[in-house]
């Protein structure tokens, strides 16, 4: 048994496993004073290097007004959906990543990523923990923000804490909205397609989950009210919006295979 940080910053005893897994968090460990005392995070010149082959990010329903400007939002599944924004076209290439693992300056970066080497997981009691991904070049000895200093946590820690609280929020709010339009059926498989120039068949580019506009205009003045009154229906039009962005990307992916 370790001291660990638990989302409120208070020191409390818990076992270090997490359950289940966390994308992109190859080594996820609870934070801790004991492990942890000397470890700290360093500016990194390359900082999403660790994602320039991943083509989906994890987002929530409260950041789909700025992701709706720049990527396809989707959804994982018909079964289990969750939310995501598209970055790339195929499985091993974020087209917003350059070579030297800068995001794209123009482009919003989804709070996911924002978030990590951090984030809040669940331990052996259900007990929300704070984390930190140790597998992530960030994390070091040689620190520009240390996690910890003397037995308390930095003001940089506190920061990330907080934020992946409001994430955390967030993401039960997110997986609420799923559900609900999973339940009102407005889901659909969907495919973007390029058109060929020389006048053959569109080739397929991707196949989706989105919210189908015409299963929208099906519903009932009630359920659309309730959809509206609850703040859902702006996450709706948000999605259906980044729709756009299928043609942007498609072009934003022709124009870095000339370079």
């Amino acid at each position: 048994m370790t001291d660990t940080t638990s989302a409120n910053t208070d020191e409390t005893t818990m076992n270090t496993s997490i359950n289940g897994s966390m994308f992109l968090y190859k080594t996820p460990m609870l934070l801790n004073h004991e492990e942890h005392s000397r470890l700290g995070l360093k500016k990194l010149p390359n900082p999403f290097e660790f994602v320039k082959n991943i083509k989906a990010i994890p987002i929530v329903a409260a950041e789909f007004s700025s992701v709706q400007k720049h990527y396809p939002i989707v959804f994982s599944n018909l079964e289990n959906p969750a939310a995501l924004a598209i970055v790339g076209l195929t499985e091993d290439r974020n087209l917003f990543v350059s070579d030297d693992g800068q995001w794209d300056p123009h482009s919003y970066i989804p709070s996911y990523l924002r978030r990590y080497p951090y984030a809040l997981a669940t331990g052996e009691n259900a007990q929300a923990a704070v984390v930190i991904d140790t597998a992530s070049d960030g994390v070091t000895e040689d620190a520009d923000f240390p996690f910890f200093d003397g037995q308390s946590v930095t003001k940089e820690t506190q920061d990330m804490i907080d934020f992946c609280q409001q994430f955390a929020l967030e993401a039960t709010k997110t997986q609420n909205f799923c559900r609900r339009i999973k339940e009102l059926g407005l889901l659909t498989p969907q495919t973007a397609t390029q058109n060929a120039d020389d006048g053959s068949e569109p080739t397929t580019i991707a196949n989706y989950v989105s919210i189908d506009p015409q299963k929208l205009t099906e519903l009932s003045a009630e359920e659309v009210q309730s959809l509206l009154n609850d703040g859902v229906l702006a996450s709706i039009f948000s999605q259906a919006f980044s729709m756009e962005n299928w043609t942007r990307l498609i072009a934003r992916d022709n124009l870095q295979k000339a370079k």
